[in-house]
């Protein structure tokens, strides 16, 4: 069976994992799948630790962002797990790659004019508009972020 379509249906009727996650991680294979055909000339089985290494080069130079490589990272060491499992490959060639470092990114700060502005929109003439002023002061006050 096709690798790829029993990794589908092991994360759908096995694992029962959501929707999203099974597009992702389907996305993420498939896409790797298209690298590996049409670039290293290579079926997914015959991978080793360097594809894996010039595949997440091949994704940094095409511009994806350390997030967006790491998830696939994530996605094919869950693919090559299921496929050491079914004995369909010797090793996880995923094993022992690692992360990349991804971008901390500060917090956008409202100005003193934008927070003024902000606690005046709620309609304070009943409960919910109170209700709702009271939570955006208590945000403001204690600095805490949505």
């Amino acid at each position: 069976m096709n690798p790829v379509i029993a990794f589908e249906n092991y994360l759908l009727n096995t694992k029962h994992a959501s929707e999203n996650t099974v597009a992702s991680y389907m996305r993420d294979i498939r896409q790797f799948r298209d690298y590996m055909t049409d670039t290293e000339d290579m079926e997914l089985c015959a991978c080793d630790h360097d594809c894996i290494c010039r595949y997440t080069e091949y994704l940094a130079s095409k511009g994806k962002s350390p997030a967006t490589i790491n998830r696939g990272i994530a996605s094919l060491r869950s693919f090559y797990s299921y496929l050491m499992a079914e004995n369909m490959v010797e090793e996880n060639p995923v094993q022992n790659v690692h992360q990349q470092k991804s971008e901390k990114k500060l917090p956008h700060i409202l100005s003193g004019q934008e927070v003024e502005e902000l606690l005046k929109q709620p309609n304070i003439k009943d409960h919910k508009g109170l209700r709702d002023k009271a939570m955006l002061e208590t945000l403001y006050a204690t600095g805490m972020r949505v």
